[in-house]
C-alpha cells in the first residue's frame, strides 16, 4: 500500500472534512526535518489562521513527568518516584515487583521497562509497568531475557517504536561476555527469534547501564550504540 495523504484531526474535531486533509510533501523528508519542512506545508491552514489574528486550539500535554527507577546501589528498593517538570515537585508512584540495581531500564509507549540486573544475584527476569498515571502503574511480569545464562548485571538498553533493544552486561556463570543484542516486542510481550550479533566477544564487556543509545535514519533503519 502507498501513503495517499496526511490526516489531522484537531482537539474536538466531532467529523472529518476535506479541511483535515493535506497532501504529500513534494520532497522525501526525515523525521527529524519534519517540523522544518513537512510540518509547515501540511499545517498550511494552522499558520493562515495564526497570521491572520483567527483563533486556533492549542493542545499541550500537561502531566509530562521523568520516572526514576532502581537502586540505590548498596541496598536497592523497589521504589518508584517521579519528578513533574511543570511544577518542580516530586512525587511516589507504584513500586515495581522486584528490587534491582544496575539493571536496564526504559520506556516504549506507556510501558516502564526494568530488564535483568543485580541484588544480591544475577537476574534475568522482566518487569513492566503500564503508566496509568504519574501516580499509578500496573506492573506485571514479562518473559526472561533470553541468552544471558542466569541472569545479566550492568545491562543497557533502549525503547525505539514499539520495541526494546537489551544489551547484556555481566553475566554468569563466567565468562561473562554475550556476543549479542535481544530485541523484545512490547505490543506482543514476546523476544523476537533472532538477537543480533557480531560485536564480537572483544567488543562485548559490563557496565552499559544508562550508556545505550539509538538513532533511526531516513528509511527507518535503527541503529545501536
Amino acid at each position: 500500500h502507498s501513503v495517499l495523504a496526511y490526516v489531522y484531526v484537531p482537539f474536538r474535531t466531532s467529523g472529518l472534512t476535506e479541511d483535515n486533509i493535506y497532501r504529500l510533501p513534494e520532497e522525501d523528508v526525515s523525521w527529524r526535518s519534519f517540523l522544518r519542512v513537512s510540518g509547515r506545508q501540511n499545517l498550511k491552514r494552522t499558520l493562515s489562521l495564526l497570521a491572520t489574528g483567527k483563533p486556533v486550539a492549542v493542545v499541550c500535554w500537561g502531566d509530562s513527568v521523568i520516572f526514576v527507577m532502581g537502586g540505590p546501589y548498596s541496598s536497592p528498593s523497589t521504589n518508584v518516584y517521579y519528578y513533574r517538570i511543570a511544577t518542580n515537585t516530586w512525587g511516589t508512584s507504584t513500586a515495581c515487583l522486584a528490587a534491582r540495581r544496575t539493571a536496564a531500564y526504559g520506556i516504549v509507549g506507556n510501558k516502564l521497562i526494568i530488564m535483568a540486573g543485580y541484588n544480591a544475584a544475577f537476574y534475568k527476569n522482566v518487569q513492566i509497568g503500564t503508566i496509568n498515571s504519574a501516580t499509578s502503574i500496573t506492573w506485571a511480569a514479562g518473559p526472561d531475557v533470553p541468552g544471558v545464562k542466569t541472569g545479566s548485571s550492568r545491562p543497557g538498553g533502549i525503547g525505539v517504536g514499539e520495541r526494546f533493544y537489551f544489551v547484556p552486561g555481566e553475566t554468569t556463570p563466567a565468562p561473562y561476555p554475550v556476543d549479542s543484542i535481544f530485541v523484545f516486542n512490547v505490543t506482543t510481550n514476546t523476544w523476537l527469534p533472532d538477537a543480533y550479533t557480531g560485536r564480537g566477544a572483544a567488543g562485548t564487556g559490563s557496565n552499559y547501564w544508562d550508556a545505550v543509545s539509538s538513532w533511526v535514519s531516513g528509511s527507518g533503519k535503527v541503529k545501536i550504540f
